[in-house]
């Protein structure tokens, strides 16, 4: 064989060994590279698991926080409309309460007012019974001289018919006066019923002193406490009226009694006074 076949044969030998280190080093560099391949897959799906489930997880807690606030949100309206109801109850009854109170008075100073008409009436019936009285002395005089004063005693049967018209008129005006004070008995009793409040808290008082220990004016028309209670023989119903030194502020009505204080509502006031804490409280002035 000739030198240069030689050469080519060693050539192509030296080439091929090349070729074939070459192809091992890719094929394993490939192997390499597919087994990290392999490896990265293996943990992105494992990665992409976890992810999921921490994703579902977070889902179901966000469903299970709206729910919970769609739960409170509903608590809170009604919890708000359960306040409304009670405000509005509960300014109702202070109407209701007002109401009654206002019954209260007027029926009081009716009957104040009554009892000035009887004793107008009696006094007018007494004075008429006197004049009649004076009138048939002057006819007794006039029949035993009626020779001498048929005009007295003309005079004298007229100013006995007038005391007798006086007397008609005051006796009817007396029948009227006791149908009105029936049908008040009867208002009264009805009212009496319906507060707790006796005819003998409202008409006959005790003489009990006292001072204001609080006052309240955040319900209308005002509270006042007093130092004074039921060891002091207060009872629900009384009136007291409330003064410092020479002014006069008002009257409170007792609402509430304790055994050493009670509580009472304002019920009349003095334009320019404001019932204080200090003030003098009495049930007759």
């Amino acid at each position: 064989m000739s030198p240069i076949g030689r050469i080519f044969i060693v050539l192509n030998l030296i080439l091929a060994a090349t070729f074939l280190g070459f192809a091992s080093n890719n094929l394993a560099a490939s192997d390499k590279y597919k087994g990290q391949f392999e490896a990265e897959q293996v943990a992105h799906a494992a990665t992409k698991e976890a992810a999921d489930t921490e994703t579902s997880t977070m889902r179901t807690q966000i469903q299970e926080l709206e729910n919970t606030r769609e739960l409170l949100r509903s608590e809170k309206q009604a919890e708000a409309d359960r306040a409304d109801r009670n405000g509005r109850d509960l300014q109702a009854e202070r109407d209701k309460g007002s109401q009654m109170r206002a019954d209260l008075d007027r029926i009081t100073e009716v009957l104040g007012n009554y009892d000035a008409t009887i004793r107008s009436a009696m006094d007018g019936k007494d004075q008429a019974v006197a004049q009649s009285r004076e009138a048939e002395g002057e006819r007794d005089d006039a029949l035993s001289a009626q020779s001498d004063a048929e005009m007295g005693q003309s005079a004298a049967e007229e100013a006995l018919a007038r005391a007798n018209g006086q007397i008609a008129d005051l006796e009817r005006s007396l029948t009227a006066e006791k149908r009105h004070s029936a049908s008040l008995d009867t208002q009264l009793k009805t009212l009496v019923d319906a507060t707790g409040v006796s005819l003998a808290e409202i008409t006959a008082l005790p003489l009990i002193e006292a001072a204001v220990l609080q006052t309240e004016y955040s319900i209308a028309p005002g509270l006042v406490a007093l130092n004074v209670g039921s060891g002091n023989g207060v009872q629900r119903g009384f009136t007291f009226d409330i003064y410092s030194g020479n002014a006069y502020k008002g009257q409170v009505r007792v609402e509430s009694v304790r055994p050493g204080m009670c509580t009472a509502l304002i019920v009349r006031t003095v334009a320019g006074q404001n019932i204080s804490q200090g003030d003098s409280a009495t049930t007759r002035l």
